[in-house]
């Protein structure tokens, strides 16, 4: 998909899950899905003009402000058990690393890789597989982290592993694009 089409269908429904609902009217299963749905949105537009805008003179400012937007549509408070919490860490992550700030950066990719909350699925694994090649880029990055560099590459190959057949070697924006089940909100 090229992500000027990419990006115009992601503005498209993010203008419909923006609308200024009540979490009354709309119940409380709804008004989660409606919020996660709006944090993978902004993710996706901060990771594609991240990785596709590179001629943009401000694109490390609008990337960043996708992220935050997306950090805040999950709301205050939320957890790595929260549904595309990985995705949108990675990607704030990636925001930080693109500025040089390292350190915040990989404080970001610890909590997108930490595993105890990790929900059954393939979506969250592509999420955390996404996450830990983002992490291992940024210690590949530093002088005398490529072991650690390597050892992430690996845990990620583990992952990818584990995912059913369909979704080997996928990148995690293909996580991102896939349609939910209301099971998935449970």
């Amino acid at each position: 998909v090229p992500i000027d089409s990419a990006l115009k269908v992601w503005f498209q429904g993010l203008q419909k899950t923006e609308r200024e609902i009540s979490e009354e009217t709309l119940g409380p299963q709804l008004s989660k899905a409606s919020r996660v749905l709006q944090a993978t949105i902004q993710a996706d537009l901060a990771w594609g003009v991240l990785n596709y805008e590179h001629d943009r003179s401000d694109r490390l400012k609008k990337a960043s402000e996708y992220a935050k937007k997306a950090l805040d549509a999950l709301g205050p408070g939320s957890t790595t058990e929260a549904e595309g919490i990985r995705r949108v860490l990675s990607v704030v992550a990636a925001c930080y690393q693109e500025a040089g700030s390292a350190v915040t950066s990989e404080g970001l990719f610890q909590s997108a890789t930490d595993r105890k909350s990790l929900p059954p699925g393939p979506l969250p694994l592509l999420e955390l597989q996404d996450a830990i090649l983002g992490y291992s880029k940024l210690c590949a990055s530093w002088e005398k982290r490529e072991g650690d560099a390597k050892r992430l590459e690996k845990e990620s190959l583990e992952i990818n592993d584990k995912l059913p057949e369909a979704w080997r070697g996928k990148s995690g924006i293909h996580g991102s694009l896939w349609f939910w089940t209301p099971a998935d909100f449970q």
